[in-house]
């Protein structure tokens, strides 16, 4: 046989192998959960020693099996640790710190079984520490056995260390200052709040996995959601995002925090009055504090070295008022809401907001899409509509016939920078984008241009509708699609040939942009395509328009060394009399050899 074609038959041999050892390896760890540790390592890596073990945890090997058969193996390595042997001897500080120094050769069986358990300890630690810090485990069954580890004896082992560090890593609590409570009367609080912790959490879900941090941003999502459209007078809503809930890792007690405090902020803010009318909030009269809060309920033992410098200190406590408090189920986590205003109006419209029922909120939302059809009221209806997240009324406004009503729905989506949790709804988007790229009216066109790159769902065809909206004839719509272009960089072998042609362009405008969009793409460009890109950048640095040549030099630069062939042309440039152009011709040089430009003198 070719070669070929025997190393072709030897790889998909190796791949049915591997996919039929996973098959195996899942059906004993879902079904044999009574087996030992080292039983779980044979079963699932024959002829690995488990100090070997973690280089295939940090590896890609690991993923072979999915967190739940890790959690069994993690399970079965807590289950062994004990500070017991199976005929009752306890392990010491003098086991520790003295005895394991010692020659194995003459060992007691006594010694010789306080030597192994210490071993073994140690070894199933340091494995759920490695388990932990790869996100490979989330079972809750290893959390007291850990916690007994924190009694380890002696002073030269990591094992109570580690035993922590998994603690707070499965639990979400700091862990970076752990070493100021190692030892002495701290380490015994220490120890002390992790048993009062597990007995008060035990029978809740005491890890901070995925699930529990889903439940806190949908939980905190839908609050802001309903005080949105709850609340529509307050300017200060305006901030708040529904689908940008983040979790919070710094603060040691609170998990997700949203604040809006007009009192603190240099921005305007509206306030709408009942019959409808518009004013701007005023200074010292009209402020207002909003946030929520999700904070663990037990008090956390460590502290953090980041404080927190909230703008609700700005307050004074009688002014700040609770409004809201809901324990999420099962865990110890609580939702709050506080609310302040300088008349006290604010946190009682705040209160009673969340009184009411979610389900109420539907009437808000069919109030907005019949405004959204109204001219005056489809801009802020459109925008309201697309920040608590419902697209689909704004999606379908864009096929109105009103001009007004259609560029309000695209700049509502354009102005929304919008996460990966809403790709499926804002892809529908896509095709009016596109049909509207061929709008008689050319405002409309240049919208949906811009747009489409702040939407950014389906890069093939939006690439090749961007591509043939570069030539429209009115140079602003023109150039939105250019601009846009930009932006995706997955698609950068059809979109730079394209923007190179527009190089040549008779408006300078264009040129200009071109360059800036070439620019843009330049991090993502390999040898082959960027070598396309220097010789037209090279010629454009001789153009008669001083922003062409200026974009060109500061292109160049972007391309870092790709771009040496271009050195030698620049440095004949940097006593130009043009300012501007003289300092990206000197950045450039920087970028593409800064020994060389150095040398050259261009560096201090």
């Amino acid at each position: 046989m070719k070669p070929k074609i025997i190393l072709c038959l030897a790889l998909v041999l190796s791949i049915w192998l591997n996919l039929v050892r996973a098959d195996e390896i899942a059906g004993k760890v879902l079904t044999d959960a009574g087996q030992s540790f080292d039983s779980w390592l044979s079963t699932a890596f024959p002829g690995v020693r488990l100090n070997e073990l973690s280089r295939t945890l940090y590896g890609s090997d690991a993923r072979q099996l999915s967190v739940t058969q890790w959690n069994r193996i993690g399970l079965a390595a807590a289950r062994e640790l004990s500070l017991r042997t199976t005929n009752g001897l306890v392990i010491t500080g003098e086991t520790v710190d003295e005895l394991l120094y010692k020659s194995m050769a003459n060992d007691t069986p006594s010694e010789a079984a306080l030597r192994r358990l210490h071993w073994s300890n140690s070894e199933r630690v340091t494995f759920l520490r490695d388990l932990s810090n790869n996100q490979l485990i989330n079972d809750p069954g290893v959390i007291e056995p850990l916690i007994n580890m924190l009694d380890y004896p002696g002073e030269k082992t990591s094992t109570r260390d580690e035993a922590a560090q998994v603690l707070c890593q499965l639990t979400r609590q700091p862990y970076s200052e752990l070493y100021q409570y190692s030892v002495g009367e701290k380490h015994s609080q220490f120890v002390q709040w992790w048993r009062d912790w597990w007995a008060k959490n035990k029978n809740k879900h005491p890890v901070f996995d995925d699930d529990v941090k889903k439940a806190i941003v949908a939980r905190v999502s839908a609050i802001q959601k309903q005080l949105c459209l709850g609340l529509t007078g307050y300017g200060e809503l305006g901030y708040l995002h529904p689908s940008w809930v983040q979790i919070n890792y710094i603060d040691p007690t609170i998990v997700a925090d949203v604040e809006v405090d007009s009192a603190v902020s240099s921005a305007v803010f509206d306030r709408t009055t009942s019959d409808g009318e518009t004013r701007v909030a005023r200074r010292s009269q009209d402020e207002v504090l909003i946030r929520i809060k999700a904070q663990f309920q037990t008090p956390s033992l460590l502290t953090n070295r980041m404080q927190n410098f909230r703008a609700a200190k700005t307050w004074s406590e009688g002014k700040v008022e609770q409004a809201y408090r809901e324990e999420l189920p099962g865990t110890d986590i609580a939702i709050t809401v506080e609310a302040a205003s300088n008349d006290g109006v604010f946190p009682k419209l705040v209160r009673e907001c969340l009184a009411r029922p979610p389900e109420s909120m539907k009437f808000e939302i069919a109030r907005l899409i019949q405004q959204i059809e109204t001219e005056k009221t489809s801009a802020s209806a459109a925008s309201l509509l697309v920040r608590v997240g419902e697209y689909n009324p704004v999606i379908a406004a864009m096929t109105n016939s009103n001009p007004t009503i259609q560029q309000n729905a695209i700049t509502a989506l354009g102005n929304f920078n919008h996460n990966a949790a809403d790709g499926t709804f804002i892809k529908n988007a896509v095709p009016p984008l596109i049909h509207l790229l061929k709008s008689s009216d050319s405002r409309t066109r240049s919208l949906a241009a811009w747009a489409m790159a702040h939407v950014h769902q389906e890069d093939e065809l939006t690439v090749a509708a961007l591509i043939a909206a570069m030539d429209d004839e009115d140079v602003q719509a023109g150039t939105a699609a250019l601009a846009s272009l930009g932006e995706f960089k997955s698609q950068e072998k059809v979109i730079v040939p394209a923007a190179i042609k527009k190089l040549s362009d008779t408006n300078a405008i264009v040129r200009t942009q071109a360059i800036r969009t070439l620019g843009e793409l330049s991090p993502c460009l390999d040898g082959e395509l960027a070598k396309t890109v220097i010789a037209p950048l090279i010629e454009s640095l001789k153009d008669t328009d001083n922003n062409v040549r200026s974009g060109a030099a500061w292109a160049l630069g972007c391309n870092g060394e790709l771009a040496k062939d271009a050195f030698p042309v620049l440095l004949k440039l940097t006593n130009s009399e043009d300012h501007e152009f003289r300092n990206q011709v000197r950045a450039a040089l920087m970028h593409i050899d800064f020994g060389a430009a150095k040398k050259s003198g261009l560096v201090n």
